[in-house]
């Protein structure tokens, strides 16, 4: 056999086996190459870091607590009552508007924005319909 037609030794890369986790989501990949460990390890740090700059760490309570205190009412159904306050003003509706809209009562939309009352998961339908939101944004703890 002439000399250039041998085939030349090659070189076998080392590899490894690795897991990735990524919330509750577990990634495994085997034969990955040694050498492309480190890179991929730096670029996960660096979405991770940039995920957390993007993310506030407060929580929904912290941010609104002044608008959460102002209402009143029962503390566990405020978010709740801030959240369609909010939904039925940028509709530019009365609440008034938003019963005859939604088929409740003036009154009880009334109490729900003053955490007098919570939402059920039937009433947090119906805003969830109307609005064309998640019903769980409306739904009282």
């Amino acid at each position: 056999m002439l000399e250039h037609m041998k085939k030349h030794p090659t070189k076998k890369n080392k590899t490894a086996s690795i897991k990735i986790i990524i919330g509750d989501q577990t990634y495994s990949y085997a034969a990955v190459p040694v050498n492309k460990i480190e890179p991929l390890k730096k670029s996960l740090k660096e979405y991770e870091n940039k995920k957390n700059e993007a993310y506030s760490t407060e929580s929904w309570d912290s941010i609104f607590k002044d608008s959460l205190n102002s209402i009143g009412g029962e503390k566990k159904y405020r978010q709740s009552a801030l959240t369609l306050q909010a939904a039925r003003e940028n509709a530019g509706l009365s609440q008034f508007e938003l019963a005859q809209a939604t088929g409740l009562k003036q009154g009880n939309i009334s109490q729900i924005e003053t955490a007098k009352r919570g939402v059920g998961l039937k009433v947090a339908k119906i805003f969830s319909n109307f609005f064309n939101k998640s019903y769980i944004v409306f739904l009282s703890e």
